[in-house]
């Protein structure tokens, strides 16, 4: 299933989500299950968050969003008995809009393909209202801290005794290579003794998703895609696209049809 790209610019979400307190949050809710739906609402309200509109499906969530401001939403991993809330995590990580997730069971692989699509939080039912408020809590900081006295446009590598700064827009692509990753460069390539898994949780999400286990892409510097092979041009490489993350790719993309 895929959803229109179309709303909100980036930037506005960015901007709300960093000025508003607790008690501002406007939440919207994806449940398809009325009971549910009733109780998420009452927890919301009951950490001071307000829960402004409720929708069964993800389609109408994304239409609601183009009509209103949305703070965040929560979502359940299954609606309507098919995966729309890790899709539409999916859409909205391109637009930089926080999701949280909400899961019926302890499924491991639920789990797996959640995370997949980085939401802010992640809930098995049934939660209190503390884990809600210390999950919303946590996540609200983690968007405004990162941001305050940061280098957006670089990032730095330690090199012995030398930090060696990598201008954001020079890099191709990342690849791991065992227990390393291979930054690719422009002019050169930076060996980092660290996991590629380790690497995209430093990596800012508006400029780098992984399009494969073994590789990370910059997307300004994306060319082409080869659908008939599943490959990804850059640099006139052809890099392997991965099944399990072509859906998020291309929620990333503005396709003309």
């Amino acid at each position: 299933m895929c959803f229109s790209n179309s709303g909100l610019a980036l930037e506005t979400y960015t901007l709300i989500i960093e000025r508003k307190t607790m008690d501002e949050l406007k939440f919207l809710i994806v449940e398809d299950n009325a009971s549910t739906a009733t109780k998420l609402e009452q927890q919301i309200e009951s950490i001071g968050c307000h829960p402004v509109k409720t929708v069964d499906n993800a389609v109408a969530a994304l239409q609601y969003i183009e009509r209103e401001v949305v703070d965040a939403v929560i979502a359940n991993v299954f609606i309507n008995g098919k995966p729309e809330g890790i899709q539409l995590a999916a859409q909205l990580k391109a637009r930089d809009l926080p999701i949280f997730l909400i899961a019926s069971s302890e499924d491991p692989e639920i789990y797996r393909q959640a995370r997949r699509v980085q939401p802010m939080g992640y809930f098995v039912q049934p939660f209190s209202k503390y884990t809600l408020q210390n999950t919303i809590d946590i996540a609200l900081k983690r968007r405004r801290s990162p941001e305050v006295g940061f280098i957006q446009d670089a990032f730095f590598v330690k090199q012995n005794n030398l930090l060696r700064k990598i201008p954001i827009d020079e890099v191709l692509w990342i690849k791991t290579e065992g227990n390393y990753s291979l930054i690719h460069t422009i002019t050169k390539k930076y060996v980092l003794k660290l996991s590629l898994k380790k690497v995209l949780e430093q990596l800012p999400t508006t400029y780098f998703i992984q399009i494969q286990r073994a590789y990370i892409i910059a997307l300004s510097k994306m060319e082409d895609i080869d659908t008939s092979t599943n490959e990804v041009i850059i640099n006139k490489e052809r890099l392997p696209l991965g099944r399990n993350y072509k859906e998020a790719l291309f929620s990333r993309l503005k396709i003309l049809k």
